[in-house]
């Protein structure tokens, strides 16, 4: 991408994209592969996260490495430059739009994560049961 306002698309497969200063819009369908996106972040407008029919706020799980946008059946998205120990001074997206009108703002996406997180860190699955930690201790319940 240039300095100014680019839409970009991936396409199939594995794609490296690389974004200007300008407030991108990227274009990510179901069934376009991995991409992993570096987008200037340095510029005053923050770019755009487009997905497609069948990507919707459930099907997103981020992972580690770059900030992962994982979408299941082999689609994922990279986006470079994020750093975890500060993560909202790594906001290159203003926002992530979906096919139903519904959106994602960076920090509604990961506050998500954070809630998601933190409800598995309470929870272990042992021999059949599950076990959910309490501020009193540890309750046992049924599978």
């Amino acid at each position: 991408g240039s300095d100014m306002a680019d839409v970009i698309i991936g396409g199939k497969d594995v794609d490296t994209i690389y974004g200007g200063k300008g407030r991108d819009t990227y274009i990510f369908n179901k069934g376009d592969g991995v991409d992993t996106i570096y987008d200037d972040d340095s510029g005053p407008d923050k770019s755009i996260m487009v997905l497609g029919e069948g990507i919707d706020k459930n099907s997103i799980k981020l992972r580690k490495g770059s900030l992962l946008l994982d979408l299941g059946d082999g689609d994922a998205i990279h986006i470079a430059n994020f750093d975890y120990e500060n993560p909202l001074a790594t906001q290159s997206f203003a926002s992530f739009q979906f096919a139903d009108g519904s959106s994602l703002t960076w920090n509604e996406l990961l506050a998500r994560e954070a809630g998601r997180r933190l409800r598995e860190s309470r929870r272990w699955r042992y021999g059949g049961r599950c076990l959910q930690m309490r501020k009193s201790g540890v309750e046992r319940r049924g599978a």
